[in-house]
């Protein structure tokens, strides 16, 4: 069951019924965008840049700030924030939490050490055996 009436339209067309249309843009034709003169929304869906991690955030942050454009975050990357993580060790209690999948785990280890949680910060290349 696909998508009824999809159809690729041209600039003109777009500009002629400000409103009516979305535009799927890539972020390396940013400025194509230009052309809607900032009347539009910017609905950023898991696509490029990829997070404020990526140094094109920035720009497109930049540019979306310049012209006055909102920016609405809607994607789904089934990655949990920081404070959600926090708010589930919490709640499991564990005897010990290990910081697991995380670029910075002592960073991931400091926050669940606040809220008085026992954590166990592996070692890089340690084997743990939980028999």
């Amino acid at each position: 069951m696909g998508a009824k009436n999809v159809q690729e339209i041209d600039w003109v067309k777009v500009l002629s019924k400000l409103g009516h249309y979305v535009v799927q843009n890539q972020f390396d034709q940013l400025h194509e965008l230009d052309k809607l003169n900032g009347q539009f929304l910017y609905l950023h869906m898991n696509g490029e840049p990829l997070g404020e991690y990526d140094a094109r955030f920035v720009a497109l942050s930049n540019y979306l700030a310049i012209q006055h454009i909102d920016l609405k975050l809607l994607g789904a990357s089934g990655h949990a924030k920081p404070m959600d993580l926090v708010a589930l060790a919490q709640r499991v209690n564990a005897e010990q939490t290990v910081p697991w999948h995380s670029f910075k785990p002592e960073k991931e280890a400091a926050k669940l050490r606040e809220v008085d949680l026992n954590v166990y910060l592996p070692f890089k290349v340690e084997i743990l055996d939980y028999k």
